[in-house]
């Protein structure tokens, strides 16, 4: 085969796309030093599959999304998943997602402790947030968090 790696994307067993990586071999013999990709969609099949499918769009935010992050000190027991779940469990209309971005384990931090840091991105579809509402949901996602986990908020020295 002249492939490395090859991914079939199919719906109702219908193969929709295909893509992959050409092999070495086959490159050398047309003397090609670089990676090789290719994808292949199969457009009438794509169309012919999604004709029955509603199609919904969704408008690009107006004004700007806010992000802040936020790093915790928690038990190495703790599940980032609960946590996540603690945050939605709060329903902030303006929360729009949550990320673990980075995981930090050492002996600094306390026996059997780890330090997580999440991001938090929030929009509001009518206006543009302040910092004073931004805070405001900040404080209400770091309590429950502090309540549920018994999370200590890591400070930058």
């Amino acid at each position: 085969s002249e492939l490395d790696e090859y991914i079939v994307a199919s719906a109702n067993e219908n193969v929709v796309a295909e893509a992959g990586r050409i092999n070495r071999k086959t490159l050398d013999q047309f003397s090609i030093k670089q990676p090789v990709f290719f994808l292949y969609i199969n457009w009438n099949k794509l169309i012919s599959i999604s004709k029955n499918q509603e199609i919904v769009f969704k408008e690009i935010p107006k004004f700007p999304q806010v992000q802040r992050d936020l790093s915790i000190i928690v038990d190495k027991t703790v599940n980032y998943l609960s946590l996540e779940d603690s945050v939605t469990s709060l329903h902030l209309q303006k929360l729009k997602s949550v990320t673990l971005f980075d995981v930090f384990e050492s002996e600094k931090l306390g026996k059997n402790k780890k330090s997580l840091a999440i991001s938090f991105t929030f929009s509001d579809k009518e206006k543009t947030l302040t910092d004073d509402e931004t805070e405001k949901m900040m404080t209400r996602i770091t309590q429950v968090i502090q309540q549920n986990h018994s999370a200590e908020i890591r400070k930058n020295n």
